[in-house]
């Protein structure tokens, strides 16, 4: 079984952030029957990038620790995304990619709000056909157009050289949203020097934790069932909801 790269890990941890900072700070639905979560765009990226699995399905988990169906939808919703993207980067064809995460989504989300809504009484069925319908065709919009979009400006001929910019991308990331967070807080100079200095401590700590995890990783100790994508994302997840812990988050139940 292959293993992860430091890349790989890299790519992971960018598009886990970027789908969990995308469904958490647009103000539109994201939760509800009526949703369109933008970030489920990202879904179709395993296709091209098998990498980006793991990524997604721990961006989608924190996204979902603030959704109002509590512990239900952490599970059975980021499980949804998990088993779209494995899915997804199983096809062949392009034009199919946003069809995992549309029929996925539509079936468990569906039935995750409409028994959160109503349990399982004799009105179940008709309130999960609504959802799975305005889940589904959110989805649709999401993962079908601009995931689409997506994928035309990301060809496979370009995967490479995507990959040999991660690390440029995550340090400009990194840096510009360190400036961002300075200038939201209307921090002093100095205030913001030692933020930056404190976050360039806390980057390069990151680094070496992931540097160590992929070294451990390695190790023989590691049963052959759990080698490769299986360790990887556990130990993403773990580490980004260490960090998510961290920074002062607390798990909606």
């Amino acid at each position: 079984m292959s293993k992860f790269s430091v890349r790989d890990l890299t790519l992971a941890a960018m598009l886990a952030a970027v789908y969990a900072v995308l469904t958490m700070a647009l103000p539109i639905p994201q939760y509800g029957g009526v949703q369109i979560r933008f970030a489920e765009a990202l879904t179709v990226l395993p296709f091209l990038f098998p990498a980006a699995t793991p990524g997604l399905f721990v961006g989608c988990l924190i996204a979902n620790l603030l959704s109002p169906y509590g512990l239900l939808d952490v599970v059975a919703g980021s499980t949804a995304t998990l088993i779209a993207c494995l899915w997804t980067q199983s096809l062949r064809n392009r034009w199919l990619a946003p069809l995992p995460p549309v029929v996925c989504n539509a079936v468990i989300v569906g039935a995750v709000i409409a028994f959160a809504e109503g349990g399982t009484g004799g009105a179940f069925w008709t309130a999960y056909a609504f959802n799975a319908f305005t889940v589904g065709l959110g989805e649709l919009i999401a993962s079908a157009v601009l995931g689409q979009l997506l994928l035309g400006v990301l060809p496979r001929k370009l995967r490479a050289s995507c990959r040999s910019q991660l690390s440029l991308a995550t340090c400009s990331t990194a840096v510009l949203g360190t400036m961002l967070i300075c200038a939201n807080q209307n921090y002093t100079i100095l205030q913001s020097v030692a933020f930056a200095l404190g976050s360039g401590l806390g980057y390069v700590f990151a680094v070496f934790i992931v540097r160590e995890g992929r070294r451990r990783l390695r190790s023989k100790a590691i049963s052959s069932i759990f080698q490769g994508l299986p360790s990887s994302m556990i130990y993403i997840g773990v580490l980004s909801l260490a960090i998510y812990a961290l920074v002062g988050h607390t798990v909606v139940l």
